[in-house]
């Protein structure tokens, strides 16, 4: 095996080891928040306060998620959470 050929496999292999850059590491959305956040500095409290932005958009999310499946199968809500409370999940352990 020539020493070029031995060159070129270990350049190849390094290509592989390496790391692809972070924008092809990270999802668009994350990117763009990225670059639209590192533009000013943040304090604590409006750092709490975009965490619970973005917690109180996927929770309404959830929420109408919920709401549109129980209107699918029109299901009445009080009645659904009392069947749901009276109903046993848990598995019975092996030693019982």
């Amino acid at each position: 095996m020539s020493t070029s050929t031995k060159k070129d496999k270990k350049a190849d292999k390094k290509k592989k080891d390496e790391h692809p850059p972070v924008s092809e590491k990270v999802h668009p959305m994350q990117l763009s928040l990225l670059k639209f956040f590192s533009s000013r500095k943040f304090d604590e409290e409006e750092l709490k306060d975009i965490k619970r932005m973005i917690s109180n958009y996927y929770a309404k999310k959830v929420d109408d998620a919920v709401d549109r499946i129980f209107e699918e199968r029109g299901w009445d809500v009080d009645e659904k959470v009392e069947e749901w409370g009276k109903t046993h999940y848990r598995r019975k352990s092996k030693t019982e």
